[in-house]
């Protein structure tokens, strides 16, 4: 999941999901106010969004997707 807004705010959010398993990304500067807001830091990772944007995709070779 990726969440560009700059400041974690605190709610009632993904009541209903396992965000244990997942990913967000978020602008690196805030890092540390997501890691410490609730409910933010119950993902099972945090990582800052490339300023480069999506480096790399892996595909098993069948996804259908052609480069342009």
């Amino acid at each position: 999941m990726t969440c560009e807004i700059p400041t974690a705010i605190e709610g009632e959010f993904f009541s209903d999901t396992p965000i244990e398993q997942a990913t967000l990304y978020v602008p690196e500067s805030s890092l540390d106010s997501y890691k410490a807001t609730s409910p933010w830091n119950g993902f099972g990772e945090i990582l800052p969004i490339s300023p480069d944007g999506i480096g790399e995709i892996a595909t098993d070779g069948e996804a259908g997707i052609d480069a342009i």
